[in-house]
């Protein structure tokens, strides 16, 4: 097996031909990278159909980046955005959900939106505010600044070239919030304390989960680091 100093990582965009390898990398990484999905049991098997549809709705709005292994072609990483109207209608369903720790998961997103929304509104429709969904990186290739790198192409290719004028993100994972501070220009955040929610699960996480949104500035280009600091 390679090292992780061995593997030659490619960055491309989620398309049909990757698709089930990207589910099968979401399906393996997500539920022991997220610290939510974690909490709340979730484990690759059963978390298989999330992916799966958070996969399709990536491939189906063109803003999923993956990071695949050279010579093998595995998937081993991956970026997802979505159009925040599109997110609002996700943690509704999430909310009406059979599955108990979805209506869970959904109460931590249902509030920090509540936040957004009391502070900005809702987007009135879709090319408005983009939402950085979901990411992981398997342990074989973290330490290389991929997520920045990752996160930095994403602004770019799914948010300034489509013309939107703002970025929103939420930050669950202690060392995610970290990176926050890799953004130029944030223009608010909000904190929610995992002691304030109702499952008793995630009220036993230490730290707290933040929003974020900033502006994308007017002049931003493609390459320009008007988004972040590399």
């Amino acid at each position: 097996m390679q090292s992780a100093h061995q593997v030659s990582v490619d960055i491309r965009r989620l398309d049909g031909s990757t698709l089930e390898r990207t589910i099968d990398c979401v399906s393996e990484l997500y539920p022991r990278d997220n610290l939510i999905a974690r909490a709340l049991g979730f484990t690759p098997e059963d978390y298989r159909p999330i992916a799966e549809r958070a996969c399709r709705a990536a491939l189906a709005a063109d803003m999923g980046l993956i990071t695949v292994d050279g010579a093998t072609s595995e998937v081993l990483g991956f970026i997802f955005c979505l159009d925040l109207v599109d997110h609002f209608a996700a943690v509704e369903a999430m909310a009406r959900h059979g599955d108990e720790r979805l209506r869970a998961w959904s109460e931590l997103h249902a509030r920090l939106l509540g936040a957004y929304e009391e502070r900005f509104g809702r987007p009135r429709g879709h090319g408005e505010v983009l939402y950085f969904s979901i990411g992981a990186l398997s342990p074989r290739i973290r330490g290389r600044g991929l997520t920045p790198e990752l996160s930095y192409r994403a602004g770019i290719a799914f948010g300034v070239q489509r013309g939107y004028r703002e970025i929103v993100g939420v930050a669950t994972h202690p060392r995610t919030v970290k990176l926050l501070g890799m953004l130029v220009g944030v223009t608010w955040t909000s904190e929610l304390a995992f002691a304030e929610l109702s499952d008793p699960r995630l009220r036993a996480l230490e730290h707290s989960a933040h929003i974020f949104a900033q502006t994308i500035p007017e002049d931003a280009s493609s390459g320009a680091d008007a988004l972040f600091r590399r």
